[in-house]
């Protein structure tokens, strides 16, 4: 018989697991987060995310870096012509586990 299995998509931002199979993983609900200066501190950091699950089977068996993109956002000021810009970061990480059922 074929060995069956469950996955877990985690995503990482900051080094707290923010989501896993699209579920907000902190303390805190989403919406109250979302307005915090440090949205993430209410997420397990990742390595006490690992030590968790590790017990119950589940397995570290991938990872993917997605890196910061600078997007450069800015308008021109009407009085000077003066060039304003703001930039921004968007980097998380993704780790894949897996357990056997």
């Amino acid at each position: 018989m074929a060995k069956m299995f469950d996955y877990r998509v985690c995503q990482v931002q900051q080094s707290h697991v923010t989501f896993v199979n699209g579920e907000w993983q902190g303390h805190v609900p989403l919406s109250e987060a979302a307005g915090a200066t440090d949205p993430f501190t209410s997420c397990p950091k990742v390595w006490d995310y690992l030590q968790r699950v590790g017990p119950d089977g589940w397995e570290l068996v991938g990872a993917a870096v997605r890196p910061a993109s600078a997007n450069l956002r800015g308008q021109l000021a009407p009085a000077d012509g003066e060039l304003t810009a703001a930039l921004t970061h968007d980097s998380y990480d993704v780790l894949y586990l897996k357990r056997e059922l």
